[in-house]
């Protein structure tokens, strides 16, 4: 804007190298903001209600639990110390367990069957592979002969670090049952629970997945 005979005219573009300069200016900080911002994103603090992770590994099993070996097959598990083992079970019949080894909490056993509880069975080891081991032995109609009735979710796991497959069978007056399988040297051997109702289910449920990576087979000593 000039003055010409006291008059005040505008001239087109007279303003612009200000804008320029004012336009220029703000782009030079946005460009030195954007230098000192840390390329990994903003960083959190954990606060009260912030979960963090631990890269500890967790105890295997709390030090007060005892530990079962069995004389006949040299395998031992771990197990809570208010559990006691019942007196094993020796079977010879073809459709039976060589040896049933029943864990339950003291207030259950060993007079009754438990509202639920933890069993170890072996058997003798006729298949390839565990899981063709598992449907050999298994039987979907009353007739037939088997170890495991009508056995579903099978899915693969390890044990000990030997193939394993977990598998449901048909409850009978249970409400659950829940098997894992695996061989070990020359027997095949489940761990299983099993409960009466859906509330102690979930707690022997929890007390079996604990058990089951203190298994320690034949070939492995116990301290290994």
């Amino acid at each position: 804007m000039r003055s010409r005979g006291g008059c005040l005219v505008n001239v087109p573009g007279a303003a612009r190298p200000a804008s320029l300069a004012r336009v220029f200016y703000l782009l030079v900080i946005f460009l030195l903001l954007a230098s000192c911002a840390d390329p990994r994103g903003p960083s959190v603090q954990p606060t009260a209600g912030t979960q963090t992770t631990s890269t500890s590994p967790p105890s295997v099993y709390p030090p007060s639990w005892r530990t079962y070996s069995d004389p006949d097959y040299g395998f031992s598990i771990s197990h809570p110390p208010d559990f006691v083992v019942w007196s094993p079970i020796y079977r010879d019949e073809p459709t039976r367990p060589l040896k049933t080894i029943r864990l339950a909490a003291e207030e259950f056993a060993p007079e009754t069957y438990a509202d639920g509880g933890i069993g170890i069975l072996v058997f003798p080891k006729d298949a390839d592979d565990v899981e063709s081991w598992v449907m050999k032995h298994s039987y979907f109609r009353a007739e037939e002969d088997g170890y495991f009735a009508e056995p579903t979710r099978l899915s693969s796991t390890s044990v000990a670090g030997e193939p394993a497959v977990e598998f449901d069978v048909a409850p009978a007056s249970l409400w659950r049952r829940h098997h894992v399988a695996f061989f070990d040297g020359s027997v095949a051997v489940t761990i299983h629970w099993w409960s009466e109702t859906p509330e102690y289910g979930a707690v022997v449920e929890a007390i079996w997945q604990d058990m089951l990576p203190t298994y320690r087979d034949s070939k492995e000593p116990v301290g290994g």
